[in-house]
């Protein structure tokens, strides 16, 4: 039988593993377009600075990576909440949902909302013993 805390801290790998699946194709595409999406990100309603626009994309991409391995999980957790929030002027569209064949201008925002809740769990609950912060806390505190 797994014990509760071994139970709470798959569940809370599981958490990582999707957000990593949710940001990693992001973060890919915003690297491999990288002038495309500087230009995207300054020229929109949003206006980032050339310094934020670096930021976010630098963020999206590691982020995910970090999150999967449970490194610095709370800082990034929050992080991202603070870019979903900014980008949901941009994003936000009165469909919960993508249209696949392409009638509905908006790009929904169930990502966004998938995401929030995970990393409100993450910043809520940590990163959980299977994770890089518990070996590095464990290193400091012996």
């Amino acid at each position: 039988m797994i014990s509760g805390l071994l139970k709470r801290d798959l569940y809370l790998l599981t958490i990582r593993i999707l957000a990593f699946f949710l940001l990693i194709p992001h973060g890919f595409h915003l690297v491999l377009n990288y002038h495309d999406s500087l230009r995207w990100l300054t020229g929109t309603s949003l206006n980032f600075p050339l310094f934020l626009a670096y930021l976010c994309i630098v963020t999206q991409f590691y982020s995910g990576l970090f999150l999967v391995l449970g490194l610095g999980s709370r800082w990034l957790a929050g992080l991202l909440i603070i870019l979903i929030v900014l980008s949901l002027p941009c994003h936000f569209s009165p469909d919960l949902i993508t249209d696949p064949l392409g009638r509905s201008t908006g790009e929904g925002f169930y990502f966004h909302v998938i995401l929030f809740v995970s990393c409100a769990i993450l910043l809520i609950r940590g990163s959980g013993s299977i994770s890089v912060d518990r070996r590095i806390s464990r290193l400091f505190i012996e």
